[in-house]
């Protein structure tokens, strides 16, 4: 989302300033002609050291202008201009709000100069975001005491935050979009920027959201998706999130209303019926939960994790002949978790297949170790991580098992394989273990089988 801005080159300013003394007309002399070359010598420098010793001679011109006439206007917003070039942007802004002051019809220009200063630092912040994050950081802040009323570098800030687990900073970052976005417009902004702003606040929001879900504030994170919704009533994943945070705050009715609403709504993700899934299964609902982990299946057939979750709330609902051919299908994806064997011969039992299920639990039985506790996480856009444990029942300690992994897509055709090898623990001892799949196509799902 961070991309590199153009400099403002017009706009039409629609603040007034505060006016504290009598307004004092800019006033032409020596030091304000010799300032005025200097600013123009620097702007038009090929090489950033002329650069800066055309912006050092012209701050250095604008100060003895300001000694020998300290109400002169013009003097103070040169002074800012070349503070800003040399990146002293706290004195720059010092700087202008004295000219602003002095002669408040210089607001426009002060605002345009403000913004051109405040873009020139974004740009050179995202160039430095990847090499040194905590230089990137320092600019990002560094251009927000010199314009504040543009939400981009609120939205960087944000991010590299909540990268270094400083979640509450983060949060305040993210209501720093939403307060420039909400606020009064400046100037004129083109159609895309504020179209762009939108969903800018939109990201910022539902950040907030999941900071606050994941910091224990459910109260807080129901606001922030509300206010998502109050905007953009048809957006999904606030509709799912604020459901997840009714249910952590206790308002568990609610919840449901939103759940029932994301189950018959044909334009809900996978990722929202996951979530309408989970939030079911917590309130015990378990046909409603079945329903909903359904819809990820019918979406996904190689999700296995919501396979199996799906599996045991039609078990919680007695609901064994609609189990019976996706327990089969769990078990055949996940050959050695004693769950699958469990939930399949609880339908064939059900379903009056007595002699299959006796003969499944002999099968379990005989398992010399079991894989439990499987999920599966997304890598960047393509990639995926299956984490997982492998329980010994009846090998030797520190014998190595070789599992293959199968990747899939949504649609659930092959992506390829990742071989892994574990090794075992004593009996009954649990090896945790991961294994990370790349692709230049989404994953969707997966499954293993036993290699040796």
């Amino acid at each position: 989302m961070n991309f590199r801005l153009g400099l403002i080159l017009a706009g039409s300013a629609v603040l007034c300033a505060a006016t504290s003394v009598e307004a004092q007309e800019p006033e032409d002399n020596k030091f304000t002609g010799l300032a005025s070359i200097s600013l123009e010598i620097a702007r038009t420098a090929m090489l950033p050291i002329d650069a800066t010793v055309a912006y050092q001679k012209a701050l250095d011109l604008a100060l003895d202008g300001i000694r020998a006439l300290p109400m002169n206007s013009q003097s103070h917003f040169q002074a800012a201009r070349a503070y800003m070039g040399l990146g002293r942007y706290a004195e720059a802004d010092s700087s202008f709000s004295k000219a602003e002051e002095l002669w408040p019809e210089y607001l426009d220009e002060t605002l345009l100069h403000r913004e051109n200063g405040w873009v020139e630092a974004y740009n050179e912040a995202l160039e430095l975001a990847d090499v040194d994050e905590q230089a990137a950081l320092d600019l990002f802040l560094k251009a927000n005491i010199l314009y504040q009323d543009r939400p981009e570098t609120y939205l960087s800030i944000a991010s590299i935050l909540a990268g270094r687990a400083e979640y509450q900073e983060a949060i305040d970052a993210y209501k720093e979009v939403v307060r420039t976005i909400d606020q009064p417009t400046t100037r004129d902004r083109e159609e895309e920027t504020l179209t762009t702003w939108v969903t800018f606040r939109t990201t910022a929001l539902l950040n907030i959201g999941q900071l606050y879900l994941g910091t224990d504030q459910p109260e807080e994170a129901a606001v922030a998706y509300q206010a998502v919704l109050d905007t953009d009533p048809d957006n999904d994943q606030a509709k799912s999130n604020l459901a997840i945070a009714l249910a952590a705050g206790g308002e568990g009715d609610a919840a449901l209303d939103l759940y029932e609403q994301i189950l018959v709504d044909t334009a809900s993700s996978e990722y929202d019926y996951y979530n309408a899934g989970v939030g079911f299964y917590r309130a015990e609902v378990w046909d409603r939960a079945a329903v909903a982990f359904r819809g990820v299946v019918d979406r996904n057939p190689m999700h296995r994790d919501a396979l199996q979750n799906m599996a045991q709330s039609m078990v919680l609902a007695q609901q064994y002949e609609e189990l019976l051919p996706f327990s089969k299908k769990l078990l055949e994806m996940d050959p050695q978790n004693e769950f699958a064997f469990r939930f399949h011969a609880r339908a064939l039992v059900e379903t009056g297949s007595t002699d299959e299920a006796v003969a499944l639990m002999v099968e379990m039985e005989e398992l010399t170790f079991l894989v439990d506790n499987l999920r599966i996480i997304s890598i960047g856009s393509t990639g995926a991580r299956v984490e997982g444990v492998l329980v010994n029942k009846a090998l030797e300690e520190g014998v190595s098992v070789k599992l293959r992994f199968h990747f899939f897509d949504r649609m659930g055709t092959d992506l390829g394989t990742k071989d892994i090898e574990v090794g075992t623990g004593g009996a009954d001892v649990a090896m945790e273990f991961r294994v990370e799949f790349s692709s230049d196509q989404s994953v969707g799902g997966y499954s293993y089988e036993v290699v040796s």
